[in-house]
């Protein structure tokens, strides 16, 4: 109706004789006015409510300008209605809050999609469920369950918290968590994720964790804090925002006095009303949040949790990656391949001795050894652990004991002949091409010796993780062509994997201190180019140095201390989806980017050719939802992106 009254004025409006305008254009003005502040009243009551608390809490936001834009408008309008002369903006009034309300509502709608995407997988989680009592079976709230109670699931059923499986095994399905698709089997005392879904099989399942303080809640809540660390630039542009507004203001005074000491009232309150709007930096705000938001979610969805989403700035610029090579590079599930004895014991008090050695030990090795020693148990009804006493960890390297009245030592070779060359043993009758050929077939050797001397070697296999070549080939693409092993396995092994995976450069017998020192020299070199590194590791000893990497990465059945020092944690098993993870990264980059870059050149070219009066109020109100509606749309096009994935 606004637009209506004021399309007929725009060709009809000239003035009589007398210089007023005819009745029919001062009814359509009236009109106008109840029109326009039941438009303001209403609708536009969104903007003045934000404008006022932003006032109460001493800061000018964005809506601020905006509410002085559109009152000074009316006011404007409504003065040279009651005179009977001079411009009204009526119509300027409705398109700029019309247009405004559609960009706030696609806006809306983007956050509301990246919450969803967000929460998606904590809706499959179930509210209720069944309570194992003394004489029954008892329906109970998700949130009402305490640690120690026991809970029963049916096959299909999914678990809501972390649980200790009490039912001899079943089959699960953990994909929401890993990507895994295939069935994970569980035996009795294994810890089972919240998320995960049983498959075969009626389970009784011990609480160990409430469902606020469950694993699958706490990925949940990183994923949702992740965009609190942001990369620097986004900051800035808040804080211009905001210093943005002030500026605004400024602008419109001097627009106004300017045009009202040569022109008159009509052009100055024009053209201020044009700055005012025009300018409004709701583009600016918008630019980088929707962006983000939908970055984390998507990666969420590739498995790939992000602890801080500032990383993605540095990660545009790494051109060196560091990988470890064992439960890194490998599955970090290794088995016992081969025991050749050397010395004067057979295999079986060998693998005994070393499982007592790594009795307390969670190294992947140590897991290896102990679970073909219990194997080994189980059929000859034997002991699987010997008395051992002062056992010590040496990070790198192995683990020393003193065992039956002597010192033993488990590790590498370089590790163990130390404490032989101590005691005055020997390292005679190595069978050197046996290990040689392990170790060119990519596998790793420990040696057992005691002060007297080697007395076996033990050969352990540790496959590929799933999807590695594909990753390093997604890498060479985006400029990290420099790609790195460093390992505290033995140069032989290194090098074999490295060929086979064509890695520039590859370092082995890396204690982890040599590893930080590698690290921060390149890092050093690097510091004129900017150049970055990134390292992805998963053990203890891989710690310091993903702590000093510009961008690490590590997985999340690593340890907590490599965990808490890392930028994002690999969910899955693999590198499988990590490929399209990083692809996404760096999209999530350019469009925040290309969002700063439209909002900041937008106002740029807009203030000036306002202030001269080449953008009328109209033009300004559809230019400055036009550019708010370009920024959210540009990052929806990320939630495209995963839905590809």
């Amino acid at each position: 109706a606004v637009m209506q009254s004021a399309i007929g004025g725009y060709f009809f409006s000239e003035t009589n004789a007398q210089g007023e305008f005819p009745l029919w254009i001062k009814i359509s003005r009236w009109v106008n006015v109840i029109s326009t502040f039941l438009i303001l009243a209403y609708p536009g009551q969104l903007f003045f409510k934000s404008a006022w608390r932003d006032l109460k809490n001493k800061t000018l936001g964005m809506d601020v300008p905006v509410v002085i834009g559109l009152s000074v408008a009316w006011l404007g309008s409504l003065y040279n209605t009651i005179r009977g002369e001079g411009e009204v903006y009526f119509e300027s009034i409705a398109m700029f809050v019309i247009f405004l309300l559609i960009a706030r509502y696609v806006e809306l709608k983007s956050r509301i999609e990246s919450t969803r995407l967000l929460d998606r997988s904590s809706k499959i989680i179930p509210k209720m469920v069944k309570k194992v009592t003394a004489d029954s079976l008892l329906d109970i709230a998700v949130i009402e369950l305490e640690v120690g109670d026991i809970i029963q699931f049916l096959p299909g059923e999914t678990l809501p918290v972390d649980g200790r499986l009490l039912s001899d095994k079943s089959s699960f399905n953990e994909s929401l968590l890993t990507g895994e698709s295939l069935p994970v089997i569980h035996h009795k005392g294994d810890l089972l994720i919240g998320g995960s879904i049983n498959i075969d099989q009626v389970i009784t399942v011990e609480v160990v964790s409430t469902k606020a303080n469950s694993i699958f809640n706490e990925i949940q809540q990183l994923t949702q804090s992740s965009t609190r660390y942001r990369p620097p630039y986004i900051d800035i542009a808040e804080q211009v925002a905001g210093k943005f507004v002030a500026i605004i203001l400024v602008i419109a005074a001097l627009t106004f006095f300017y045009w009202y000491w040569t022109d008159g009232t009509s052009k100055a309150l024009s053209h201020t009303i044009a700055v005012l709007i025009v300018t409004c930096p709701c583009a600016l705000a918008l630019a980088a949040p929707v962006a983000l938001s939908l970055g984390a979610a998507g990666l969420n969805q590739l498995h790939l949790l992000p602890v801080r989403m500032s990383a993605i700035e540095k990660l545009s610029h790494v051109d060196t990656v560091v990988f470890d090579k064992t439960g890194t590079l490998t599955t970090g599930a290794p088995k016992v391949e081969a025991v050749q004895v050397v010395a004067d014991l057979n295999k079986e008090s060998c693998m005994a001795i070393a499982a007592s050695m790594e009795e307390k030990s969670h190294h992947p090795f140590a897991l290896a050894i102990k679970d073909f020693k219990s194997k080994k148990c189980i059929k000859r009804g034997g002991v699987c652990f010997i008395k051992n006493e002062n056992i010590k960890q040496y990070l790198g390297q192995g683990v020393e004991a003193h065992i039956e009245q002597k010192w033993w030592r488990l590790g590498s070779k370089e590790f163990v002949e130390e404490i032989i060359h101590k005691k005055g043993g020997t390292m005679d009758n190595l069978p050197f091409q046996q290990i040689t050929t392990w170790q060119k077939e990519v596998k790793s050797v420990l040696y057992l010796a005691s002060q007297d001397g080697i007395k076996a070697i033990i050969c352990i296999a540790d496959p590929l993780r799933a999807g590695i070549e594909i990753f390093l080939s997604t890498l060479h693409e985006m400029g990290m062509s420099h790609q790195v092993i460093l390992s505290g396995d033995h140069p032989l092994s290194v090098n074999a994997l490295a060929k086979k995976l064509e890695f520039s450069e590859a370092m082995g017998n890396f204690a982890p201190e040599k590893k930080l020192n590698w690290v921060r020299t390149l890092q050093r070199k690097n510091k004129k180019t900017k150049a970055r590194v990134m390292m992805i590791g998963d053990g203890i000893n891989d710690s310091p140095t993903l702590a000093a990497a510009d961008v690490s990465l590590t997985f999340s059945d690593a340890t907590d201390l490599a965990k808490n020092n890392c930028d994002f944690i690999i969910l899955s098993k693999d590198f499988s989806t990590l490929s399209q993870a990083f692809k996404l990264m760096r999209k999530t980059r350019e469009i925040i980017i290309q969002n700063l870059g439209w909002a900041i050149g937008y106002n740029l070219i807009a203030v000036p050719l306002a202030m001269i009066g080449w953008i009328t109020p109209w033009m300004a109100a559809l230019g400055m939802s036009l550019s708010s509606l370009f920024v959210v749309l540009n990052s929806l096009r990320l939630k495209k992106s995963v839905s590809k994935q």
